[in-house]
């Protein structure tokens, strides 16, 4: 089945750059039923030096004061576009001839078909004060207020239905401040066919292939009215909005200009300007809001890992593990993983960096076992010396930038029985989602040119030392399911591969020859996780083979999933951490009537019938 979450598009306005708004971005918490797709619309390279050298002299000339010290430490660290990239968020470089609404409208032209239920848009100039700016607003729990007229704001309740949220009241108008805009799926269908018109009228400077933020100081005080022209668009936007019966359903989260409980909008850039400084301060301590920013430029690192054990004990084990180490122990910590490529979409909600092994070191890695490499002379499995020299490589030129390293890897707390058969194992779980883009790409990969449903399936293989693996099914006899599939149940066919290394013992999964409707797809890259995620998302159900990696669907919220295992083995896909993954194995069936090496000739007319009543309790 396909992802039934709601989902919700953040378009960041990239200008500026400060390291800490974007890292505060990347960690708001996530309300349960949403995914959240984050794009940035640049308009200036991040990585130009003149990105890092603009602010600080005038930083300096602004003096000191709390709002000041908000603007130091904002601009502490300039984000780079690799670093944007691996936060998972999407980056486009667009035309800079008009600025600020202009950008909004550069993503809807790009990106939107009407596949998200909010978009919020939002300046990068942007203090945030907390994380629960996405929670509040799409649990409906953030305070609401109308602005009817100029001098009147009305306070209404949190699950006002509205179609366009704005941060603050701007004195002696109600035309709502467009930097911080949230609309509904219904208010942007409409707009998008004229917001290009909308969004450059009435504006009469182009600053096309410019690149310095125009600053003109009056004493101490920025000239904002060089960019005046660019407050047409707001103009046009809410005219627009008075002509289609959406004024009645906007709302403010403040009745203070630049404020709210979730954040102050910068002005030009900066946190501090010496208009409306006074109101400000009083709305934040009249409230009791705390500022609860955390110096992006962390004095302490983690460095999580090497993992070079097996895909299902890090998945299930090792990610909640240390997912609830870093919320925890390490929250005041920047944190680094080290670990196979591909992977690095299951650790982007909780580590700011990840960093896979070399091919060269990959190329090593031949015997995957819980949570090490197996050593059969000791008969333990260890980390290997090669991989803890990378993470020593890795750590050194982070010695003068930090007071404190620490290593945190695999094994700290043991991967015995005792916590692999546990109901509720120590960690902190989530479902993941593909990125817009991966999910387009993969979509339109899997394209078949009929109207049938289309099924994901792993033929699961694995050699050790040597033999076939006691849970291995006769490929011949997937053969014969797959023909079942095809012909009988009506569907399409798209099987996961996954490459068998020489001389390895890890798993891997089989493809057989395309055709009308069969196809094969090999999954490796930076990208192959999370691939294989849109997969699941994009297709009515799933078949995986006797393994641990059929545990991979529980992650993906919604997902239907059959699986064949052992008769000793099936008991370990039904503990409480994965009937709380999907909603109490409600799209789940295990067939574990086989014994271990038994299964091999188990008959594929069985395992199709029984895939075959599964499938039609699905409609």
């Amino acid at each position: 089945m396909t992802n039934q979450n709601k989902r919700l598009a953040v378009v960041i306005s990239g200008w500026h750059y400060p390291y800490s708004f974007y890292q505060q971005i990347k960690n708001q918490q996530i309300p349960k039923g949403w995914d959240i797709d984050i794009f940035v619309v640049s308009h200036r390279d991040p990585d130009l030096e003149i990105v890092y050298e603009e602010k600080p002299p005038l930083i300096e000339q602004f003096g000191t004061g709390i709002l000041q010290d908000l603007d130091k430490q904002l601009y502490d660290r300039i984000i780079s576009k690799k670093e944007i990239k691996e936060f998972g968020f999407t980056y486009n470089e667009e035309l800079n001839d008009v600025g600020d609404l202009n950008l909004f409208n550069q993503w809807v032209q790009r990106h939107y078909n009407s596949q998200f239920d909010y978009i919020m848009y939002t300046h990068d100039d942007t203090y945030m004060l907390n994380d629960k700016l996405f929670s509040d607003i799409l649990e409906k729990k953030a305070p609401l207020i109308t602005n009817p007229s100029p001098s009147v704001v009305n306070t209404v309740n949190s699950d006002f239905e509205w179609h366009h949220l704005a941060s603050g009241v701007h004195k002696g108008t109600t035309c709502p401040r467009t930097s911080f805009t949230v609309v509904s799926r219904e208010l942007l269908d409409k707009l998008a066919p004229v917001f290009k018109t909308i969004t450059t009228k009435g504006t009469n400077l182009i600053r096309t292939d410019e690149v310095n933020t125009p600053y003109e100081i009056s004493g101490n005080k920025i000239n904002t009215s060089i960019l005046g022209t660019w407050n047409a668009p707001g103009r046009n936007f809410w005219k627009w909005c008075h002509e289609n019966g959406y004024e009645n359903k906007s709302v403010r989260l403040s009745d203070t200009y630049r404020v709210t409980p979730y954040f102050i909008e910068g002005e030009r850039g900066f946190i501090w300007s010496p208009d409306g400084e006074q109101s400000l301060k009083n709305y934040l301590s009249s409230r009791n809001i705390p500022i609860e920013f955390k110096n992006s430029n962390s004095k302490k690192l983690v460095i999580f890992g090497p993992w070079c054990g097996e895909f299902c004990y890090e998945l299930s084990w090792w990610i909640p593990e240390i997912r609830k180490l870093r919320n925890e122990n390490f929250k005041d910590y920047d944190a680094f993983m080290v670990g196979s490529d591909g992977r690095k979409v299951l650790y982007e909600d909780f580590i700011d960096k990840y960093i896979p092994f070399t091919e060269e070191l990959e190329g090593t890695l031949l015997y995957p076992a819980t949570c090490g490499q197996h050593d059969s002379e000791k008969y333990q499995d260890i980390i290997p010396d090669n991989l803890l020299e990378y993470i020593n490589e890795i750590g050194q030129p982070y010695l003068d930038k930090y007071e404190e390293i620490n290593l945190y890897t695999p094994g700290n707390i043991p991967f015995g029985s005792e916590r692999t058969l546990s109901e509720q194992p120590f960690g902190e779980y989530k479902h993941y989602t593909a990125s817009d883009k991966i999910l387009q790409s993969v979509r339109k990969e899997i394209e078949f040119d009929n109207d049938r449903e289309t099924i994901a399936l792993m033929a699961r293989v694995r050699t050790r030392v040597g033999k076939t693996c006691y849970l291995d099914w006769n490929p011949d006899n997937w053969k014969i399911f797959i023909d079942y599939l095809i012909n009988d149940l009506k569907v399409n066919v798209v099987m996961i591969g996954i490459e068998q290394k020489k001389g390895s013992s890890a798993g891997a999964s089989i493809t057989f020859k395309d055709s009308e409707y069969l196809k094969g797809i090999i999954f490796k890259g930076e990208d192959s996780v999370e691939r294989q995620i849109a997969l699941l998302q994009s297709t009515i159900c799933s078949i995986y083979g006797a393994s641990g990696t059929a545990v991979f669907p529980f992650f993906i919220k919604g997902t239907a999933t059959f699986t064949q295992q052992t008769d000793t083995e099936g008991f370990r896909l039904k503990f409480q951490w994965e009937r709380d993954l999907t909603n109490n194995l409600e799209k789940v069936e295990i067939f574990d009537k086989y014994k271990n090496n038994e299964i091999y000739n188990s008959p594929p007319e069985e395992l199709y019938e029984e895939f075959k009543k599964f499938y039609q309790k699905l409609f």
